[in-house]
């Protein structure tokens, strides 16, 4: 089995695990079952539904087990394998699922504590300390869930990364088949500024992002089709003349590449991301230099710390402003998380998402190119997309 595949079938794991979890934490304090469990009626239903919970919860240990089992391999796999042409996304590959071995073990001490919280309820004669208890048993359920969340983005993030390499780093030259024309470009594409390595002396936030991210993705914009002919983009940006999120036309720089990628969505998904969107427009709010400046300091801070240790260690974003500025990846994540659409994994627990991580996203399906047309030769392709950092 190789590691794309290995990477979806825990995936699918975690996620029955995940279920399971909130749906037994539901069933324990439901209206039916919790004065059972939690109450002082002794007796044979009582002891049934105890009987019940913890096999139920041995279940989830067993599943538990089973699944820190495969991530174990999986890293295994992953050490020996050599499917990643970029050096980074190896050493974070194997940063992340060192990670989600440590959150599978935090979770089953989780759902362990709550089959001690749960011995202990069954013999407990004291109300002050049964409502204790259960206050416990409901945190470390949260806990759980938590964890099973975290873990599925940790085990899925490898394969968005293989994806994106397969088309962009090992085929580049055969670029051809890649390149569509802007007419092909759908309503809710994710538009990927790439930037030639000679782009970056003319444009600054340009390069610190490139140098912070170790990507020559450094923007990203989301597609709106006004008509077959005419596509238009909406982004939060920041020049000379504005910044902030506007509707512009569609247009490429000298140097710039877009990689298009499209989110698995409905039409009707697709009406509600452009309502949330218009939104945002209307409000017009501004470009977050502060908020990115603040990123860019937890990004560092973070790879410092991550320099340490096995793990991946993210540091939080310090700076607040108000909630209606936003850098360029942070206003397309928010979009689409207010339409109940998540573009990345990590879009479930970080407010730190740039274009890099949305760019490796394993719910994203690659398109094509677009480049500007001084650039369209398959010379002038191969030499941008040579040595590439995505």
């Amino acid at each position: 089995m190789n590691l794309l595949e290995t990477s979806k079938r825990l995936s699918e794991e975690d996620k029955i695990l995940e279920k399971l979890i909130g749906s037994l934490e539901l069933y324990i304090f439901s209206s039916q079952v919790r004065p059972v469990i939690f109450g002082y009626k002794f007796g044979k239903v009582r002891e049934e539904k105890f009987s019940d919970l913890m096999q139920r919860l041995n279940n989830l240990d067993a599943m538990a087990d089973k699944l820190l089992a495969g991530i174990e391999g999986y890293y295994n796999e992953l050490e020996r394998s050599n499917c990643f042409f970029q050096e980074k996304y190896f050493i974070l590959a194997k940063r992340f699922v060192y990670n989600a071995i440590k959150k599978n073990r935090l979770m089953k001490g989780s759902i362990k504590r709550i089959i001690k919280y749960l011995e202990i309820i069954k013999i407990a004669k004291e109300p002050k300390e049964t409502q204790a208890i259960s206050r416990l048993i409901r945190n470390e359920f949260k806990l759980s869930l938590e964890y099973a969340k975290e873990i599925n983005v940790l085990v899925s993030d490898i394969q968005g990364r293989i994806q994106i390499e397969e088309y962009l780093v090992n085929d580049y030259k055969d670029l051809k088949r890649y390149l569509i024309n802007k007419n092909e470009i759908e309503t809710g594409d994710i538009l990927f500024s790439f930037k030639t390595k000679g782009y970056f002396k003319k444009k600054m936030i340009s390069r610190i992002i490139n140098k912070v991210t170790s990507s020559q993705v450094t923007h990203v914009l989301l597609a709106a089709k006004v008509s077959p002919s005419d596509v238009r983009m909406i982004d939060s940006h920041v020049d000379a003349e504005s910044s902030g999120v506007h509707l512009r036309d569609f247009k490429i720089h000298p140097g710039e590449i877009f990689i298009v990628l499209r989110p698995r969505i409905s039409p009707l998904q697709i009406k509600l991301l452009l309502k949330k969107t218009i939104e945002h427009l209307r409000i017009k709010p501004g470009f977050s230099d502060l908020k990115l400046a603040g990123v860019f300091v937890s990004f560092l801070m973070s790879k410092f710390i991550n320099k340490f240790t096995s793990g991946y260690a993210l540091v939080p974003n310090f700076i607040r402003t108000r909630k209606a500025k936003f850098f360029c990846s942070k206003f397309i994540n928010q979009a689409f998380k207010e339409s109940g659409i998540l573009l990345t994994p990590k879009s479930k627990f970080s407010s730190i998402v740039f274009p890099a991580d949305l760019i490796v996203s394993p719910f994203l399906d690659y398109v094509g190119l677009v480049f500007d047309d001084s650039g369209k030769s398959e010379g002038m392709m191969s030499t941008y997309l040579n040595n590439v950092k995505i």
